[in-house]
């Protein structure tokens, strides 16, 4: 009941009502109810509500601290601002701080974020948050300018934001920032978010690092496009055995596609028994796959190791299969591998 009659109260706007919010946002173990009632105080946008929330924050244990920063952040202003940059220089890993900052998009917050990454007071948490507040921000400016700052963890941070806001000056700045070895793994990841044909082309040239192989592979065939698995399948064909064991577990792991599976049944005839066998046993994991009747043959056929690697992926995988030929896949299982 008195749930019920808060709630209907806090439906309710004006001054008056003031003082029952903020008695309710700061006081009520009941989180539904605090909630609410911070909302309706940030609907207020009045200097009085905002006076409040302000030493709401700073009287509260971090708790509420943290879930009114995104209110805060809605009524905006300089006060709020500072409130929030102040909790920032804290130096913790905070994702509501960055949340609520990364909505204040009003031309000075952003000048002011820009402003305070070469605020040589902030240290590496504090930067971290920053970044992600400029890629909240949408501000591909701000980033594009942290991908060249003097710290490194900033410049890393910056490039796999800008993978995922894009654009034209932030697909040039990873392919560049790609090509140098102390940045080259955060500019890989930005690329693998971009996806854009350049950014594919970019990966392709990266699958002979071996020190990125497992990213880079795992980029593309999750990218799943003609482009990337032509790359993959080109390169399956002239690496080690060890690179190319890799690159069958990233296809086989990512999304099904005619294609995906063409370059898996390749690899059955692989030169290494357990490329091979990864190969058979990625394609037995496809329920209803085309490609049973290759894998059956294999599976009889095979090396022991391969055979059995197949028959216990199939009794897992393909219940239909399994059921049609359970006497054989079981036996081949029992021998063991």
């Amino acid at each position: 009941m008195r749930r019920s009659a808060l709630r209907q109260l806090i439906q309710l706007r004006g001054p008056k009502l003031q003082g029952l919010l903020i008695k309710t946002a700061s006081t009520s173990g009941d989180y539904v109810l605090q909630q609410a009632a911070l909302k309706a105080l940030s609907k207020e946008r009045t200097p009085e509500a905002r006076r409040a929330m302000l030493k709401l924050f700073e009287t509260s244990d971090r708790t509420v601290r943290d879930t009114l920063m995104p209110y805060l952040a809605k009524m905006g202003g300089s006060e709020v601002r500072e409130v929030l940059i102040k909790r920032l220089r804290e130096n913790t890993y905070n994702h509501n701080l960055r949340f609520a900052l990364g909505s204040m998009r009003d031309p000075e917050s952003r000048r002011r974020m820009r402003a305070l990454l070469d605020d040589p007071t902030l240290g590496a948490n504090a930067k971290s948050n920053l970044v992600y507040t400029l890629a909240a921000q949408r501000d591909t400016a701000g980033l594009l300018a942290a991908a060249s700052h003097s710290d490194k963890n900033v410049r890393q941070s910056a490039l796999q934001q800008l993978g995922r806001l894009g654009g034209a000056n932030a697909e040039q700045t990873l392919i560049d920032a790609a090509a140098d070895p102390a940045i080259k793994r955060a500019a890989l990841k930005g690329l693998a978010h971009l996806g854009t044909s350049r950014a594919i082309n970019a990966l392709g040239q990266a699958l002979h690092d071996k020190k990125n192989i497992n990213l880079v592979a795992a980029a593309l065939a999750q990218h799943g496009s003609k482009q990337a698995l032509t790359m993959l399948q080109n390169h399956l064909r002239s690496a080690d055995d060890a690179t190319r064991l890799v690159l069958v577990n990233h296809v086989g792991g990512a999304q099904h596609s005619p294609q995906a599976s063409a370059l898996l049944v390749e690899a059955l005839d692989d030169n290494s028994a357990e490329v091979a066998s990864t190969a058979a046993v990625m394609l037995a994991r496809y329920r209803g796959s085309s490609y049973y009747p290759r894998v059956l043959s294999l599976m009889q056929s095979g090396p022991p190791r391969v055979r059995y690697a197949v028959a216990k992926q199939l009794r897992w995988w393909a219940p239909r299969l399994y059921k049609e030929h359970k006497a054989l896949i079981d036996e081949i299982y029992k021998q063991g591998g």
